[in-house]
């Protein structure tokens, strides 16, 4: 089981882990990504976009 300090589980519809999968598909980097990495990736482009700090 994962580290519960560590990640966190979502639920997200079907039509948005489509879009996810789509994504990851090569549209974000240049690497296909896991739906987790994908999340990831997009979290990061907007939190730095509006100036998130890491507490």
């Amino acid at each position: 089981m994962a580290d519960p300090n560590k990640f966190k589980s979502v639920s997200v519809p079907i039509k948005t882990y489509k879009m996810l999968e789509f994504l990851g598909k090569g549209k974000l980097v240049d690497a296909n990504l896991t739906i987790s990495k994908t999340i990831k990736v997009l979290a990061n482009k907007k939190a730095k976009k509006y100036g998130y700090k890491e507490k």
